[in-house]
């Protein structure tokens, strides 16, 4: 198999070939992030889902509010750099009116994919919405959220908003066994 390390530290990922006794890297780093333009140094990848039917990664970067999704290379070749979607997360929980001192809009931290349904969950860090993100590049564009086109030719884009309880630092599990 084929392991996924998000790498924060450089805003990048990077694909391990686990086949063997001594785990090997695939090709470099892959950038990650930049939709829509960040004012913060990289866009800082703070977790990755694997679908395991479609082989691909969904990357929740941190810094940007973008998820983007990779195809996960078959060993020993190397990975493409070039992401197959991008979905921008920045516009999907609407900014509250202006405080003194301003508050921080939501940013997404966590995510997890079911590889049955092919539909992901993205969590927010320190608010109580998530977002249900769709994999399947099969599904119309209408499935879309108003006003959330795909950003790329597959139907990668938000679906359906949830109530989740999260906390700064949120992590999502997936039940094989429950479908999403």
């Amino acid at each position: 198999g084929v392991g996924v390390v998000a790498e924060a530290g450089t805003s990048s990922i990077q694909f391990v070939d686990m086949r063997t006794a001594v785990p090997a890297l695939l090709g470099g780093p892959i950038p990650t992030g930049s939709i829509p333009a960040s004012t913060a140094p990289g866009s800082l990848p703070t977790n990755v889902a694997v679908d395991q039917t479609l082989h691909i990664a969904a990357v929740v970067n941190y810094a940007d509010r973008s998820l983007w999704i990779f195809q996960i290379p078959t060993p020993p070749a190397a990975p493409s750099a070039t992401p197959l979607g991008k979905i921008d997360l920045s516009t999907l929980i609407p900014a509250t009116a202006p405080t003194t001192p301003p508050t921080a809009p939501p940013f997404p931290y966590a995510v997890g994919v079911d590889s049955q349904t092919h539909r992901g969950i993205v969590a927010f860090a320190s608010t109580n919405v998530g977002f249900v993100i769709n994999l399947d590049p099969a599904q119309p564009a209408s499935i879309c959220l108003p006003g959330q086109p795909p950003a790329s030719t597959s139907t990668y884009c938000p679906i359906a908003s949830v109530t989740l309880n999260t906390g700064s630092n949120p992590q999502i599990a997936i039940d094989p066994s429950v479908d999403l």
